[in-house]
C-alpha cells in the first residue's frame, strides 16, 4: 500500500530521475558499448584449424590366441586414444611438426599453448585443434600434426 505522503511512478517521475542522473546514464549507455567496441577492433583475429586422425590398433592377445574379449579391447581402446593423445603433446612432437610445417617463428611451447589434443567420445578418433592469427598457419600446424599421426 502507498502511505499518504508517497506518489505512484509515472512516466515525469522517471524522466525526472534520468533527467538528474544524465551523466552516469551516459556514460553507461555511450561510453561503456564504445569502449567495448574499440577493445575488441584492436584485437588480433585469431582462427582454428581441426583435423582428425583415425587411430588404428590391434589387440595382440586377441591376434594370437585368436579369442576376442571385446570389454577388454574397449577398455584398451579408451587408453590407447588416451595415451595417443598424452604423447602428441610432447614438446619434441611439437617441435618436429613446426620443422615439417616450416614454421620458422614459433617455438614448441608457443604451438603446445596454441593447440589441444582431444579424444572423440565413442571412436578411434584424435581432434587436432590449432589457433594462430594467421588461418594459412594453423591450417599447416593442424594437418601437419595429422600427417605426423597417421603415419
Amino acid at each position: 500500500m502507498n502511505r499518504p505522503d508517497e506518489q505512484p511512478a509515472d512516466l515525469a517521475g522517471y524522466l525526472a530521475i534520468l533527467s538528474r542522473r544524465k551523466w552516469p546514464v551516459l556514460l553507461a549507455v555511450v561510453l561503456v558499448p564504445l569502449a567495448a567496441v574499440l577493445f575488441s577492433l584492436r584485437q588480433e583475429a585469431q582462427y582454428r584449424a581441426t583435423s582428425e586422425v583415425l587411430l588404428e590398433y590391434q589387440n595382440l592377445g586377441g591376434a594370437v590366441s585368436g579369442i576376442q574379449d571385446f570389454s577388454t579391447v574397449l577398455q584398451d581402446a579408451t587408453r590407447v586414444a588416451e595415451t595417443q593423445a598424452r604423447v602428441a603433446r610432447a614438446p619434441v612432437l611439437a617441435a618436429q611438426v613446426l620443422r615439417k610445417a616450416r614454421v620458422e617463428n614459433r617455438s614448441p611451447r608457443d604451438l603446445l599453448d596454441a593447440s589441444d589434443v582431444t579424444v572423440e567420445t565413442g571412436a578411434d578418433v584424435l581432434e587436432f585443434h590449432v589457433t594462430d592469427h594467421d588461418p594459412r598457419v594453423a591450417q599447416r600446424l593442424a594437418t601437419e600434426d595429422e600427417r605426423r599421426r597417421s603415419r
